[in-house]
């Protein structure tokens, strides 16, 4: 929705927000990731080596860091010559000492995964054994197959554990580790599954299949190479589904099975494909050459280039940095860093070859595993890239679930928006904005919360808010209400509805009798609002601005909530809290030089990124995870459908091709989300999040 420029109200010069359904989040301040100041990129941090000194046994697994800092990986520690023939999987802190260690009874080539809240650890083992621990180490279950298990699990947004064996049959385990339903392959499998946003499971099998089952475990359809197919898919938001075979070819399949195009490599391929953010296909190949293709499965470029000494074979999945870079381990016992167009950025040495993909973390933190029983661990000036499949296993905890992707049918709504911010004056004001869609009305608390923010810490909130709503009818602006004091309302009764709303909402934050917080009760019909804070007695300061939905007519819903403000650096980058109650598919833009036509062109940020975090509440805290970005909207593989939910949705203002905004098409479960807006390169100037339905 296009905000209207009228009225206008204060700039931010500090913003953190979040919500939570008990009561909000009030400070996101861990949200941007920061690489590590001063180090040099691709420097060694240090190495940890495991326990093991026989002959055999090294490490396979790839790593995966953990939502606080932690990194998993598993061993192979000895063999079965040794005295010691179990695999470990170490938990280490990010200065590599050992947090703690779990044995199981066989080796760990598997590549851990970690659930979003960072409380579960899931692997499979050599034992047949899938392995479910706590994030202190302690098992919480195993379930046993019929097999060995290298391959690696991947978690669904349900709680869904999918994960193949040796005995060729595909399993999927509820979050308890009992049976939800199995699947026979043709063969052993010693791949990995990927899980698109419409729940389905795509899986490589020793009969040179691609297995797709829908999430019933019903099989939608299989595709023939000409060789087994060990490592892993990556899937675009449009839906393509890419993967690589041991007859030495990548494919690109469409979701519904049939092929868009294939790329001959010159030997087999283990390794995984990984996606770019401008849609780049990376793959390593067994001939020692790291290939980057176009959306089209056209060679952008090689490395090394046709003509020059290959490297030995790699087997090691390519990690997409947030620059652009990528890093992969060799069998030239180094870690190998490539610019974005094919160049070496620089190479570091490992003790041998490496099978192991890297994990790059937020912080930048590079980890690998290496053939010489080592964990090194490496920095880097470049954290990960949330793109659509940017490292193996899609992202750092290895859940191998995209968001990206439009699916139909979701039955859930917005239930909720929160926005927090240092009020200005200008084209960078703060605006919120809501829509409501549907023949009935929505009844909607909205509230600017400044006095009452003291209990959470923040000593320069606004002492006296006043919050008024805007109906927008066009490029017209009719204020339909406003109040000051809370408790203070033109109907008294108004004051008993507030309070138990609040209570039936679950928030923790509950104004105070006398407090000068202010609120609003409204049913409100089909249209356009706005939701506009501003101090009474001319003192500024941090406000909360929040609007819950209350209930409402069935078949009418809060369609759409965006939030307009000066988006600044650090912690004054534009930050929105979201709740949403069940399954929904929403556009989120990131809006910047789009405003040119409402705004002073000067004054809006040029080049916009948006980044959406989970947000999940364990004992200790909140735990902020970030799940999907956006740099260039038109650079996403699904840029077409974007543009036509635009037009579907009846924006007003839709993205001019070229356009350096910011757009993502997902699919989210239920829960709690924030959405991060800043300027590339340190950029600042007025900027907007909008999050809609998408029909």
């Amino acid at each position: 929705m296009t905000l209207s420029n009228s009225p206008r109200r204060p700039l931010v010069h500090r913003i953190t927000a979040g919500l939570r359904r008990h009561g909000f989040l009030v400070a996101t301040l861990g949200l941007c990731a920061i690489a590590h100041a001063q180090t040099t990129d691709g420097s060694l941090r240090w190495h940890y080596t495991t326990l093991s000194s026989a002959a055999a046994g090294s490490i396979i697994s790839s790593p995966a860091a953990g939502p606080d800092g932690t990194m998993y990986i598993g061993t192979e520690v000895g063999s079965s010559s040794s005295t010691t023939s179990s695999g470990i999987l170490y938990a280490l802190n990010s200065d590599g000492t050992v947090k703690w260690q779990f044995q199981a009874g066989d080796w760990i080539d598997s590549s851990p995964s970690v659930s979003s809240d960072g409380m579960t650890v899931v692997f499979g083992s050599w034992d047949g054994k899938v392995y479910a621990l706590t994030s202190s180490g302690a098992q919480k279950w195993s379930y046993s197959t019929g097999g060995y298990i290298t391959g690696s699990p991947a978690l669904g947004s349900d709680g869904a554990i999918y994960i193949g064996s040796s005995d060729g049959i595909f399993y999927a385990l509820n979050a308890d580790g009992s049976l939800r339903w199995s699947a026979a392959l043709g063969d052993k499998t010693d791949g990995s599954p990927a899980i698109a946003p419409d729940g389905s499971i795509y899986i490589g099998a020793s009969d040179n299949l691609l297995y797709a089952f829908d999430a019933t475990g019903a099989q939608k359809w299989t595709y023939q190479t000409g060789g087994e197919i060990v490592g892993s898919s990556a899937v675009g938001a449009d839906g393509t589904v890419y993967f690589a075979s041991l007859d030495g070819s990548l494919y690109a399949l469409n979701a519904g099975g049939s092929l868009k195009w294939s790329y001959a490599t010159g030997n087999a391929v283990d390794a995984s494909p990984t996606l770019g953010a401008d849609g780049t296909v990376y793959i390593g190949s067994t001939d020692g050459h790291v290939y980057a293709l176009t959306q089209a499965g056209v060679l952008k470029w090689s490395y090394p280039a046709a003509g020059a000494t290959a490297l030995q074979p790699i087997y090691s999945t390519a990690a997409v940095r947030a620059d652009g870079s990528l890093v992969l381990g060799t069998s030239d016992n180094e870690l190998l860093c490539l610019n974005s167009d094919g160049t070496l950025r620089w190479t570091t040495p490992l003790g041998d070859w490496a099978d192991s993909s890297p994990v790059v973390d937020g912080n930048g933190d590079i980890y690998i595993g290496c053939y010489d029983k080592q964990i090194y661990a490496f920095n880097g000036t470049s954290g990960a890239q949330y793109g659509e499949w940017s490292q193996y296993r899609r992202d750092p905890q290895h859940v191998a679930t995209t968001p990206f992707g439009y699916v139909s049918g979701g039955t859930g709504w917005i239930s909720a928006l929160s926005v927090r911010a240092f009020p200005g004056t200008g084209d960078g004001s703060l605006v919120a904005g809501f829509q409501v869609k549907g023949s009935g009305s929505r009844q909607l608390l909205m509230r600017a919360a400044g006095p009452a923010l003291q209990s959470y810490g923040v000593a320069n909130f606004m002492p006296d808010p006043m919050l008024k709503i805007y109906s927008i009818v066009g490029a017209s602006a009719t204020m339909m209400g406003q109040n000051d004091n809370w408790d203070q309302q033109t109907d008294p009764s108004l004051v008993t509805q507030i309070s138990a709303a609040e209570t039936s909402l679950g928030l923790g934050l509950v104004f105070q009798a006398g407090s000068k917080d202010s609120a609003t009760l409204t049913n409100y019909s089909a249209g356009l609002y706005t939701a506009n804070p501003s101090p009474v007695d001319g003192q500024n300061g941090v406000v909360l601005l929040e609007c819950y939905d209350n209930g409402g007519t069935a078949g009418t819903e809060l369609s759409a909530v965006s939030a307009r403000n000066e988006v600044g650096t650090g912690n004054n980058i534009l930050v929105g809290g979201l709740e949403l109650t069940g399954r929904c598919s929403l556009l989120i833009r990131g809006v910047g030089p789009a405003l040119a036509n409402y705004l002073t062109p000067s004054s809006v940020l040029a080049h916009p990124t948006i980044r959406l975090y989970s947000i999940s509440f364990i004992s200790t805290g909140s735990v902020s995870t970030p799940i999907a970005e956006n740099e260039i909207w038109g650079n996403a593989t699904n840029a077409s459908q974007i543009s036509a939910e635009e037009s579907a949705l009846g924006m007003g203002m839709v993205y001019a091709q070229g356009s350096a905004d910011s757009a993502m098409l997902v699919t989210l479960p239920a829960g709690l989300y924030t959405v991060e807006l800043k300027g590339v390169g340190g950029t600042t100037g007025a900027g907007m999040v909008e999050v809609y339905l998408a029909p």
